[in-house]
């Protein structure tokens, strides 16, 4: 009895202490995350022009609040100017903003091409909202001296909510900065039973489709449940008119990475993603059958610019607006594999391989292509070099091709 009485003694007496040694090294643990928790991770910049040899370099800041449980986000600007041909080639710094600015609620941002214009997106509730209301999307004009406008999306009434990840999101606006092109979702149908009586007089937006309230339609999957339908949007802020791009007569696609095309009033560049034979996975299986496509959303014309038997994403036109580079991989296969760096000669449409896959590489030479986007702004000023970030083995490289 004394051996089992001491025993039970001994295991208490131990368990006690690994109990206190785990607490004291989960205290030790939450106060080194709390620590980490306060460095700030960027997760965007963007740079405009402030003068001749000045510019003005705003980056977006991502942190953790643990407090709330929410991730917060900021921007800082910082101002740069080009150092003298004598003190050499370079940028140096000039001064900071003292404090940040809160765009938490910020979903997307774009800037005309001198700078003068940002449009936002924004998701927040109306200030007289119930607590049970879902917020509103919003999209923001801004002058560099004040707000010029705020359009509320659900009151456009030709689509639905505008797309900000970053799979099928675009938001740019136009060369003269009074057009702005998203992805959003497209208008659905009401779907009434047969038994419902339809009003005698036609309400606005598309006819009623009977018998169809249980259908089902799939989505593109996790994370990306709300994508279901996405097309190309083309919004003149000034006037509200909303132009949707008819994606139906292209096909069963899904529309995303849209982009301006330079030098062509109303032209738009996109990939269309095969909607068959399932949508399903997209954020872990990206290699999909899909294809490039030109419309015109004022004349209507359209034209697919490569065939969809591959995986082609990320379209980039150079500064000059001659040339097209994307990447293109195998659908159906291995998860995120290697990709190709393309390139379509845009006043005759040839496309051209700029570097291909490497399928077997030798030790310490070019692996391949393995990211995911390319960067916005990836062309050299004279559209002669692309520039890129990319794995190597085990580091990032910057790469130039």
């Amino acid at each position: 009895c004394m051996y089992i009485v001491r025993s039970e003694i001994y295991y208490v007496l131990r368990m006690a202490e690994e109990s206190k040694q785990l607490q004291e090294f989960t205290e030790r643990a939450c106060r080194v995350f709390r620590e980490c928790s306060l460095v700030p991770s960027a997760a965007g910049a963007w740079i405009r022009p402030s003068d001749r040899s000045r510019y003005e370099v705003e980056v977006r800041w991502s942190q953790r609040e643990l407090e709330r449980g929410k991730k917060m986000a900021f921007c800082k600007s910082y101002f740069v100017e080009r150092a003298s041909q004598e003190e050499g080639a370079g940028l140096e710094r000039v001064c900071t903003t003292a404090f940040q600015s809160d765009v938490t609620r910020i979903q997307k941002l774009a800037y005309s091409s001198d700078g003068s214009v940002k449009a936002v997106l924004v998701k927040e509730k109306p200030a007289k909202a119930e607590p049970a209301e879902e917020p509103q999307q919003y999209i923001e004009i801004w002058h560099s001296d004040a707000l010029l406008k705020t359009i509320n999306v659900q009151l456009l009434k030709k689509h639905g909510k505008i797309h900000d990840d970053i799979h099928f999101g675009s938001f740019h606006l136009s060369a003269n900065g009074k057009q702005l092109l998203y992805i959003a979702e497209r208008e659905k149908p009401k779907a009434v039973s047969y038994f419902k009586k339809l009003p005698e007089k036609p309400e606005e937006g598309p006819t009623p489709k009977r018998g169809e309230e249980y259908v089902y339609d799939p989505s593109w999957g996790e994370q990306l449940d709300s994508v279901v339908n996405p097309v190309p949007v083309v919004l003149d802020w000034e006037t509200e008119e909303c132009c949707v791009i008819d994606t139906e007569k292209m096909g069963d696609i899904s529309a995303g990475q849209a982009r301006w095309v330079p030098g062509e009033e109303g032209g738009v560049v996109f990939v269309g993603w095969e909607n068959r034979p399932q949508k399903l996975g997209f954020v872990y299986c990206l290699n999909r059958r899909s294809a490039l496509y030109h419309a015109n959303h004022k004349t209507g014309d359209w034209k697919r610019l490569t065939e969809n038997t591959h995986d082609v994403f990320s379209p980039r036109f150079s500064p000059q607006g001659d040339k097209l580079v994307y990447f293109e991989a195998v659908a159906e296969g291995p998860h995120h594999s290697c990709a190709a760096l393309k390139m379509i000669n845009w006043s005759s449409k040839a496309i051209t391989t700029v570097v291909d896959i490497v399928k077997r590489p030798k030790p310490g030479q070019f692996p391949g292509f393995y990211a995911v986007f390319l960067p916005e702004r990836c062309w050299d000023s004279r559209g002669q070099r692309v520039v890129l970030n990319d794995q190597w083995g085990s580091l990032q490289e910057v790469l130039s091709v």
